[in-house]
């Protein structure tokens, strides 16, 4: 079932009019709904690095370096790991 309406918009992405068929249309066309999903997903990701390095840091070395060894679970949370992704990553190998 088609819709006869027309709603002229501006894409949210490239800037250009367009003519829509539902209210709810963002983009004018796949192409640039798929660059802003992209983009979305990218500032997202930018974002998690930053967390797992400042974990990293709050530790203080000298008393790292006075260790013989560490258990499992210090090492996970010193490299911000979880303990089945090191034993999964050892299985694969």
């Amino acid at each position: 079932m088609s819709s006869n309406i027309r709603i002229n918009k501006i894409c949210e992405f490239c800037g250009n009019d367009f003519i829509a068929q539902t209210i709810k249309t963002r983009f004018c066309s796949q192409k640039c709904g798929s660059k802003s999903y992209k983009a979305r997903k990218r500032d997202m990701t930018n974002d998690v690095p930053e967390e797992t390095s400042e974990g990293m840091r709050s530790y203080d070395l000298e008393v790292l370096k006075k260790q013989d060894f560490f258990t499992v679970m210090q090492c996970c949370e010193i490299f911000g790991i979880s303990r089945t992704n090191h034993l999964q990553n050892d299985c694969q190998k």
